[in-house]
């Protein structure tokens, strides 16, 4: 039981994440929120970039205070209060003296009029020497290459858009026009520069707009594409995850804490032991503990074989069943589902249920 508890736990935090709007609350638009720097050598010494944001509010705001996670990281930003439409900034000075490895580091950002920090990002490699584009980028369409074909984007609320970017490469000898096609609905693409000159990296700019999606989707969800380099279409596609969910951004603190509240009997399952290709069934009870409507939007599992039976909506003090249906055919070992279900909860808009056991 601690070995399931210890795989719960780590599964719970890596399906949290700590990923960010590029709106926040109605108060404050940020022009990314990660940052990356791609390749960089440690010769190249200290390395700086800078985050855009602006004021969405009716009133002026101020950046009250600014906290990294890591001392190899300073940051400046805009003091005074920004009004209205105006623009302020945030650099991060990131001092490249960590020896090469991938770093990641948060920036968390306290705003005012805003109830939770905002979290930025920054990231990138840093080598001890020089590689070539091709070990770089190892995923190829042709000569247009990327490090992966997926991509996380993370969590995109209903009505707003997220978008990020990174770096992309040309290992042509001569310049490459890319095209993109094939492109889920709500996803928009661009690079800079276009075309790409010859043996050089460029910016891949994506974005997932909830608003051009129709009908609503909800949960977990996988946007894709296809590019076509100078004229020729390659048949390899890109993929590109998003969570979405809720928005209550324009919620107050009284519409937020007198919002619908699931509550379950238990968030995990044990089923012991069984063999590939049985399928196992258990149920969960869920009461709404809020003052209105508990409505559940979508089921999803990071494993295959998951089939749900539940009641869509459950009134104020109302309780109901949900029953999780596993085929364990193509599991082996130790397994962990993990089930994340996205409701209308502001206090929780994710709920997480775990079965484990062991499959022989």
């Amino acid at each position: 039981m601690k070995k399931n508890l210890f795989l719960i736990l780590t599964a719970l935090f890596s399906v949290i994440g700590l990923y960010a709007q590029n709106e926040f609350g109605g108060i404050i638009k940020f022009d990314k929120t990660i940052y990356d720097f791609g390749d960089i050598l440690i010769s190249d010494g200290p390395k700086s970039c800078q985050f855009k944001f602006t004021n969405i509010s009716n009133k002026p705001i101020i950046i009250h205070n600014v906290i990294t996670s890591c001392g190899c990281t300073d940051p400046s930003w805009t003091r005074k209060p920004v009004k209205p439409g105006e623009n302020g900034y945030l650099k991060i000075l990131f001092k490249n003296d960590q020896g090469p490895f991938p770093f990641d580091k948060s920036i968390t950002v306290y705003v005012s009029s805003l109830d939770k920090p905002v979290m930025l990002r920054i990231r990138g490699i840093a080598h001890e020497k020089k590689k070539t584009l091709k070990e770089l980028f190892s995923y190829d369409m042709g000569p247009f290459a990327m490090r992966t074909n997926e991509i996380n984007i993370g969590q995109v609320e209903q009505g707003l858009s997220r978008s990020e970017s990174i770096e992309v490469a040309n290992l042509n000898d001569k310049p490459s026009k890319i095209e993109f096609i094939k492109k889920s609905q709500g996803l928009k693409l661009s690079v800079v520069p276009n075309p790409i000159p010859a043996n050089s990296k460029a910016t891949l700019s994506y974005s997932i707009n909830t608003k051009d999606i129709s009908p609503q989707k909800w949960g977990n969800q996988k946007f894709s594409f296809s590019v076509k380099v100078n004229g020729i279409e390659y048949n390899k596609q890109i993929s590109i995850s998003a969570l979405i969910k809720e928005n209550f951004s324009k919620y107050s603190t009284s519409e937020k804490k007198n919002g619908a509240i699931p509550q379950f009997n238990k968030s995990a399952y044990n089923f012991g032991t069984c063999k590939a290709g049985d399928k196992l069934s258990d149920t969960f009870t869920l009461k709404n503990i809020g003052k209105e409507d508990l409505i559940l939007y979508s089921f999803d599992s990071n494993k295959p074989g998951v089939t749900y039976e539940y009641i869509k909506k459950t009134i104020p003090g109302g309780e109901t069943k949900i029953t999780l249906n596993i085929d364990t055919t193509g599991q082996k070992g130790e397994v962990l589902y993990i089930i994340t279900i996205v409701t209308n909860s502001p206090i929780r808009p994710f709920v997480n249920l775990f079965v484990t056991g062991q499959v022989e």
